[in-house]
């Protein structure tokens, strides 16, 4: 088994090339992540992919949304990040002054790339219903793990990101998402494009700051 292969190869992608993914592979994918874990193996994903001319169109909405300057509105409301923890606020802190400036040394713009949903040629859309409890966003976040990793494994580049929700009427009106379920969470998937934009990589935490063993 070569898990640790994938996970250390795994890094968010926010290029991708033309080349689209077919239908089979992306279904592969589900069935792979399909086999993770849950509560009382409640299985309480849905998975909904936009691809072809279906992306294209999101692709575009999204675009004229951003454009009109419409506020962002997920169905999981955004908590500032003055409320997070002083770590977390650190953590993003610096990666956000980072990147910037990485972008700007490189003639990339990282939110312009989000406005067009990455130019990925697929998104996976995740969701639960909206009567699930609160241990049912683990379960979904084991889900998207198994599915971004087996993605890796496969070749392809991904990132799981909140821009791709933050208009959560357009993948619902595309994909006919009932609004019983909550949209957590979409995943680009694709094949990585060359672009500087795609070297940029995010620090971690040294260890001993997270990692606590007691015998």
């Amino acid at each position: 088994m070569e898990v640790e292969a994938s996970i250390n190869a795994r890094h968010s992608v926010r290029a991708y090339s033309d080349k689209p993914v077919s239908k089979a592979l992306l279904t592969d994918l589900a069935a792979q992540a399909q086999k993770s874990p849950s509560w009382v193996n409640s299985q309480p994903w849905k998975i909904y992919i936009a691809m072809g001319k279906t992306m294209r169109h999101l692709a575009e909405q999204q675009a004229a949304y951003e454009t009109q300057g419409v506020d962002s509105h997920p169905d999981i409301p955004v908590q500032h990040r003055e409320l997070w923890d002083k770590p977390q606020q650190a953590n993003m802190r610096e990666n956000s002054t980072r990147r910037a400036v990485y972008g700007e040394e490189h003639g990339v713009s990282y939110p312009e790339s989000q406005r067009h949903l990455y130019n990925a040629p697929a998104v996976a859309y995740l969701t639960i219903p909206k009567s699930s409890p609160q241990w049912s966003l683990y379960d979904l976040g084991s889900f998207a793990e198994a599915l971004i990793l087996s993605a890796t494994d496969k070749g392809l580049g991904t990132i799981p990101s909140y821009s791709l929700v933050k208009y959560p009427e357009l993948a619902r009106q595309a994909l006919g998402i009932p609004d019983s379920e909550q949209l957590v969470i979409g995943i680009a998937i694709g094949y990585e494009a060359e672009s500087p934009m795609n070297a940029y990589r995010s620090n971690r935490m040294p260890l001993d700051q997270i990692l606590t063993i007691k015998d």
